[in-house]
């Protein structure tokens, strides 16, 4: 604590209590920000971890098609159909607010195959189920790269709103609360030392 450097008068006594009261309720009002930014955070840190666990989990039976896909197929017939089944994947971002907070919003808005380059390659040649597979498999991690992304980027933003919130919440509490106190208490005691002191030079007259 430290005691502002202000004059002792009842014009600074008004001004500085005013500040205080601001500065409670301030203190009180980003205490429950902060409270329900941690609960958000939490759950949302929940589903990142449940999401990012089930795209793990597609991006190993992904992994795993594909060996299967090489050890039946010949490599150049596997290169030839993975390449010629591209996908285009159009996202489209939305923000809106989350206890005062920006965040995206993530959609996938298209995804297009090639589909005559596919009728080229399913002609010329054999085309074996588990490459279909993998076609299939990719648009499903799309999706849920896509939601993983989201809710990644959310954690990370309302994190950095934690840390901020936090910082003003401790500054107000360990420095600007404390020290407008005791400066009021100092004023306060110098106001009535100088009644005290009024009072007895009007008694000794």
């Amino acid at each position: 604590m430290a005691r502002l450097n202000v004059n002792p008068t009842r014009a600074e006594l008004r001004e500085l209590t005013q500040r205080l009261h601001i500065a409670t309720r301030g203190h009180t009002l980003l205490k429950e920000k902060q409270d329900s930014l941690v609960q958000s955070f939490r759950k949302m840190t929940e589903d990142a971890n449940v999401q990012r666990r089930i795209v793990d989990e597609q991006l190993g039976a992904l992994f795993k098609n594909y060996q299967y896909a090489s050890i039946e197929t010949d490599d150049q017939i596997l290169q030839y159909s993975l390449n010629t089944a591209q996908t285009k994947i159009d996202v489209e971002t939305t923000l809106h607010h989350v206890l005062g907070i920006r965040v995206p919003s993530y959609r996938l808005m298209a995804s297009s195959v090639n589909q005559q380059d596919i009728a080229k390659n399913s002609s010329a040649y054999y085309t074996p189920i588990v490459i279909k597979e993998l076609d299939i498999n990719q648009a499903e991690l799309a999706r849920d790269l896509i939601k993983l992304a989201e809710l990644e980027k959310k954690c990370f933003l309302i994190g950095e709103e934690i840390i901020a919130t936090r910082r003003r919440v401790n500054s107000l509490e360990y420095r600007t609360i404390p020290d407008l106190t005791e400066t009021i208490a100092y004023i306060k005691m110098k106001i009535e030392d100088a009644e005290r002191s009024q009072i007895a030079k009007l008694l000794k007259l």
